[in-house]
């Protein structure tokens, strides 16, 4: 979801701007995804593992989209003009608890108007930018319905036996993605559906996923990362949601007209 922020940026200020991004050594993958990157810098806990080579740079800001402890300690290591996003902590807190039934602001939209000192704005027509994609190597059907069948909670997977109805009730061909945590999972459908279920749970990584995305008729899945990956594809979506909720600002941002969730 800082693919819009990084586009934003480089549509504003061209080619001859030094946009480098900076995330954790476990979301690499993710931030590949992300076109118009200079430089990508990942650290395994502490900001300090990098700040002196980000010192040699010197930027001119700091955009920070976490404004937790470890960013805000970059911030001070670094020495330069930091836009921090709002996190709406106490908004979400009080959605939670029925203090407050306003929807929180989207995190995107937040993240955005951290630019609104450089007098940067969105590209309402293009707004995720262009998404790093890879073909994988496994073939896939001609047509087919996507499944993000992983999350990172229990309470944001849907159900296998929701799945499984879902597979059954039409005649679709359906490519399962996901980690190699739900590898299990993917392979029980393929065996129950071998004819209608390809798996690739555990085998493309995210730039594939985004292929898979990019080329589906349409992505099924729950409050997940692939949910944000096929809305920056500009994929039709449904996506079910459990334990989380799409007002607490982190639902499919812009999404392609007619998703559901």
């Amino acid at each position: 979801m800082a693919a819009p922020v990084v586009h934003a940026l480089r549509s504003h200020f061209g080619a001859e701007a030094q946009i480098d991004f900076i995330t954790l050594n476990k979301f690499n993958g993710a931030a590949q995804l992300i076109s118009g990157i200079d430089n990508m810098y990942t650290i395994e806990k502490r900001a300090i593992e990098i700040a002196q080579q980000l010192r040699e740079n010197n930027y001119d800001y700091l955009i920070d989209l976490h404004s937790n402890i470890r960013s805000r300690m970059l911030g001070r290591l670094l020495k330069i003009e930091t836009l921090r996003v709002k996190k709406n902590n106490n908004k979400r807190l009080a959605l939670v608890l029925g203090l407050n039934k306003k929807p929180v602001e989207h995190f995107v939209d937040r993240s955005l108007k951290t630019l609104e000192p450089l007098n940067v704005s969105f590209d309402s027509k293009n707004p995720w930018g262009e998404i790093n994609c890879s073909k994988p190597e496994q073939q896939l059907p001609e047509k087919y319905i996507s499944i993000a069948v992983g999350a990172n909670y229990a309470g944001k997977q849907i159900p296998k036996q929701t799945l499984e109805d879902v597979i059954s009730s039409v005649d679709n061909q359906f490519v399962i993605v996901g980690g190699k945590d739900v590898q299990d999972f993917g392979n029980n459908l393929e065996n129950k559906f071998p004819n209608k279920v390809t798996n690739l749970c555990g085998t493309i990584n995210l730039s594939e996923t985004a292929f898979v995305m990019r080329n589906t008729e349409l992505a099924l899945g729950g409050d997940t990362g692939a949910m944000h990956i096929a809305t920056a594809v500009g994929t039709k979506l449904v996506s079910g949601w459990g334990c989380t909720r799409p007002s607490l600002g982190l639902a499919p941002w812009n999404p392609y007209p007619k998703s559901i969730f």
